[in-house]
């Protein structure tokens, strides 16, 4: 089941009452990104039913809450509930936004919880936090709860913790004061209510205290059955109060309170082994992105999957791309480590290109460095350098790294040449990213000699390759572990980690003045598809034709993209070839008016540039606006550092060959291919 193609479901429950919901749906997504596409009366009519009929459909599932369907379902109502959300003012309001909380996490859509309260977050911190001290229990047990949601580290949670303590001293001021302001046969109504809400804020202290350190204190670890005795008070006495519309929430609540503990770090990997009990610590507590849950495929392929289970030699794990492979690889590594670390055995993370070698250096490095694991890299042509020559002396026998991070060819060089083939320094984990690069003609053939190699060379070596797809999953699997290998390919292809358009830009108009618009288009992995135009940018009276930007494909992709160029919303270029970088990159400078302030990174990246390039070579004047050029003209040192200020986000464009295309995570905007070629390889998949 496709993403787009989950809403089906939804249609199929109720048909007479339901149509092209799906459609609706998408075209809502799509209004969101791009204001010339919106919603008539008639399609948010539509989507306001569809919302009360699938709450109905989740209510008749509660008790399944485990169930494909329901879970499909839950993140339907996310879906439509977050197409629009008006001011939040109210009680009900507050209520509202729970259901979406709850629902959001129930129906695996934590990721996207965390983004809809973050473009919420000024309503909710700004919401009138009034005197009257029901409400204002409730408005600020709110307001915890989201911070607990969108924490960006570990201290915004130990924050929230802190205002539940506050609370407390505030009860001491507002408390007598609203109960003696209820009649007096009111009263134990008032009473119960507040009562509940008491409960409400326990509950909530105690799943913070959990995200921190996966304990309650020092010697509590139920967490779920806390949750749950706080939650049936809380319950009882909103029923007690005669308030409904509380017990509604708490039973929200309570479900997403399990959920949110169950997709955590601590919960799925709590007493695997001290090298990950060591790295989780480390990973909640550092300032730079944070991990303190996982996603719905990490979990998935560590539990049912049975990732870190050791009766297995091979796996082959076939996850979407942006679902956290790295993070599970990480995993696989630290349980490979436990085991051999002593024996003297190291890890081989082996890649495709010598871009993502910088990239999965740069992120073992900063994960595993801390804890104490040593890092190395290895790259470049096929010719064994200075440091890989002492790789290789004695079989490796005098190295001391724990992972080396490398490309296909050069492991296969160093593995002929007896690294990892003694019993003082064996190889016992290959980590293959990239894997499907095993269907290619020529390199597929040399990666399929490399991984027999080290089967028959390397005999502690295990095996996890990392794939978005392989068709013969299984058959790998088997031919690399014979009973002991297994494929994790879990069944979620309606599961996304982000939302994307997909799409053909054409133009429409003639002489100075014309429209750019883009056509969707409907991939194999379900992206958003209306069929209609959505008009991006509208050209009138400029200094230039629809016909001269239409000339060549490389004439429209500097025009298009030096339109949509944004520093807040950074863009991939992918060209054809070396010199399309060194155009693209003119024409954006040229038509780049804004100055940017000083930054010591950039600065320091120009003055490297120089040293090694010389002051006149382009890169160096493309910095001062923020863009930079990719390609293998340019030298490893510099691309690595590229990659850097691109993964910071202080780049507003990076002009590339279709080479960083694989396997590559940046936070941008949009992908603008002017080419859909790997060099010498053919179309990318």
């Amino acid at each position: 089941m496709k993403a787009n193609e989950k809403y089906n479901i939804l249609s199929k429950a109720f048909p007479e009452l339901i149509r092209n919901i799906d459609l609706i749906i998408q075209k809502a997504k799509i209004a969101k990104r791009f204001e010339t596409i919106t919603l008539n009366d008639s399609e948010s009519q539509e989507i306001l039913k569809a919302k009360e009929l699938c709450e109905l459909k989740i209510i008749e599932l509660w008790n399944n809450q485990d169930n494909e369907e329901s879970k499909a379902l839950c993140s339907i109502y996310f879906d439509l509930a977050t197409v629009k959300v008006g001011k939040i003012a109210t009680d009900e309001d507050i209520l509202e936004l729970i259901k979406i909380i709850a629902f959001g996490y129930l129906g695996e859509h934590a990721h996207f919880v965390k983004d809809f309260l973050n473009q919420q977050k000024n309503q909710i911190f700004d919401l009138d936090i009034p005197e009257r001290w029901n409400s204002r229990l409730l408005r600020k047990c709110f307001q915890v709860v989201v911070s607990l949601v969108i924490r960006k580290s570990w201290d915004d949670i130990s924050k929230a913790v802190e205002l539940i303590n506050h609370l407390r001293e505030e009860q001491k001021q507002y408390e007598g004061i609203f109960l003696n302001q209820i009649k007096e046969e009111s009263q134990p109504y008032g009473a119960a209510e507040i009562v509940s809400l008491y409960h409400f804020a326990k509950t909530i202290e105690i799943l913070g205290k959990y995200l921190l350190e996966g304990k309650i204190d020092s010697s509590h670890y139920d967490i779920e059955n806390k949750i749950k005795y706080h939650i049936r008070i809380a319950k009882e006495f909103a029923n007690a109060s005669g308030n409904i519309m509380l017990e509604l929430l708490y039973q929200y609540f309570e479900a997403f309170g399990i959920k949110l503990v169950r997709n955590t770090i601590w919960y799925t990997l709590t007493g695997v082994n001290h090298w990950v009990s060591e790295f989780n610590k480390f990973i909640s507590k550092r300032e730079e992105n944070p991990v303190f849950e996982l996603l719905y495929p990490q979990k998935e392929s560590i539990l049912k999957g049975e990732l870190l289970n050791p009766a297995y030699r091979t796996f082959v794990v076939s996850l979407p791309t942006s679902s956290g492979k790295t993070l599970l690889a990480e995993y696989k590594i630290l349980q490979a480590l436990n085991e051999f670390k002593e024996r003297g055995g190291w890890v081989a993370y082996v890649v495709p290109t010598k871009t993502l070698v910088n990239q999965i250096y740069i992120r073992l490095s900063k994960d595993f460095n801390p804890i104490g694991l040593k890092i190395e890299k290895a790259s470049g042509a096929t010719e064994i350098d200075g440091f890989e020559s002492y790789l290789v002396e004695n079989k490796g026998d005098n190295t001391d790294f724990d992972v080396l991070v490398t490309t296909y060819e050069k492991i296969n060089l160093l593995i002929r040449q007896g690294l990892g083939t003694s019993e003082k320094r064996p190889l016992v984990l290959v980590v293959v990213d990239e894997a499907h690069n095993i269907e290619e003609k020529q390199r597929g053939l040399n990666l399929e000699l490399l991984l027999a190699t080290i089967r028959n060379d390397c005999k502690e070596a295990n095996f996890i390759l990392l794939t978005p797809d392989i068709p013969n999953a299984e058959q790998v699997a088997e031919w690399l572990g014979g009973e002991r290998g297994k494929n994790i390919q879990i069944e979620f292809d309606w599961w996304q980690p982000n939302e994307r358009v997909v799409g053909t830009l054409k133009t429409e108009g003639r002489g100075r003045n014309f429209d750019i618009y883009l056509q969707t288009l409907n991939t194999v992995k379900g992206s958003y598809n209306i069929g209609d135009k959505i008009p991006i940018i509208e050209i009138k009276s400029e200094n230039i034709t629809k016909s001269e930007v239409t000339s060549s494909k490389l004439e429209f992709l500097k025009f298009f993209s030096s339109k949509i160029l944004s520093y807040n919303s950074p863009i991939i270029i992918l060209a054809s070839d070396i010199s399309e970088t060194y155009t693209i990159a003119d024409y954006l400078m040229e038509n780049c008016n804004h100055n940017f302030n000083d930054d010591k990174d950039i600065d320091l990246l120009k003055k490297f540039v120089q040293s090694e390039l010389g002051n006149d070579f382009p890169l160096v004047k493309y910095l001062d606006k923020r863009i930079a050029i990719h390609s293998s003209a340019i030298p490893d040192e510099i691309r690595y550092l590229i990659e850097l200020l691109m993964t910071e986000g202080k780049l507003q464009a990076l002009v590339a060959t279709t080479t960083i295309a694989q396997g590559i995570n940046f936070p941008v905007s949009a992908v603008v291919m002017g080419s859909y070629n790997y060099p010498f390889q053919g179309p990318m998949p």
